[in-house]
């Protein structure tokens, strides 16, 4: 969801994107913020928010980038980084056309969309192009991230509903741990910064023990057999049925891996298959019951 400081509703530079906050610059030192979470935001509710991966986002229209270089800029994200976490969720967002006036970049320009065909004309008060460049740098370098390329408040829109998807789409993402499988816990190649943990405690924790089941065959196979660990041993075990119906078996179980879960599993003979079949053969019976 996107809400906008009653400010931008004054200016009328920002479109219309979402409810109007009258305090949200005042606490947040943003125009704008866009979270994941439905839950309505208020200032009881704002930390939960900024907890669930909430961007603020300090919009700056044409001259006013310049205009904000310094005390104003510091003061916006002082007050967002007590909120936050992460510098992605610290964005200063200009929203323009800029470039400086001549050779030595003693002044700046800004381009003027009339509707027709955007024009430059010099920003008020005159500053330095490279003191823009610098105030973007000063912005990193104080915790926060710089999001060029928006040059028309029409893309800032599309920017903001693009954000807000991804929030969304971010925060459904989960991964799974297996205490006994540190390296997946630890990789922080699959991390992502909104995703939730689940930790698995169920017969999934067997079946990474065998040589060639990772985590995704893991769950494919636990899904096939509807979470019945026994099922699955099963399905392992059983040469003659991958031989017989190799596409009944979950995508990367091979005939190489039930021999190696066989061997594992310590199922040489016709003895011990025959064995095996009676106690499952028990477990049905007792689970049609």
């Amino acid at each position: 969801m996107i809400y906008l400081d009653s400010s931008e509703k004054r200016s009328g530079k920002t479109p219309k994107m979402g409810a109007y906050l009258p305090w949200l610059e005042e606490i947040t030192g943003a125009d704008a913020i866009v979270t994941p979470s439905k839950l309505p935001l208020n200032e009881g509710t704002l930390m939960f928010h900024t907890g669930e991966g909430a961007c603020l986002l300090q919009i700056k229209h044409e001259g006013d980038l310049a205009a904000s270089v310094g005390n104003r800029l510091n003061s916006a994200i002082a007050r967002m980084i007590p909120l936050t976490r992460y510098a992605w969720q610290r964005q200063l967002v200009p929203v323009g056309m800029y470039h400086g006036a001549d050779n030595q970049a003693r002044s700046v320009e800004v381009a003027v969309d009339t509707g027709r065909k955007p024009y430059w004309r010099s920003v008020n008060p005159a500053v330095p192009f490279d003191a823009l460049q610098t105030a973007a740098w000063h912005w990193t370098l104080r915790g926060g991230c710089f999001i060029p390329f928006v040059q028309h408040p029409m893309q800032l829109q599309s920017y903001c509903m693009r954000l807000d998807h991804d929030l969304i789409e971010l925060s459904k993402k989960k991964k799974k741990v297996y205490p006994e499988l540190p390296a997946i816990y630890s990789d922080p190649r699959q991390d992502d910064p909104l995703q939730k943990v689940e930790l698995i405690k169920d017969g999934r924790r067997i079946l990474t023990a065998f040589p060639g089941i990772g985590q995704q065959r893991a769950d494919d196979l636990w899904e096939k057999v509807d979470g019945q660990l026994w099922h699955a041993l099963l399905i392992l075990s059983e040469p003659w049925q991958h031989k017989k119906s190799p596409k009944k078996f979950p995508g990367g179980i091979g005939k190489k891996t039930v021999e190696n879960a066989r061997d594992i599993l310590g199922l040489t003979g016709d003895y011990a298959d025959f064995q095996l079949a009676l106690e499952l053969v028990a477990r049905l019976k007792e689970d049609k019951k």
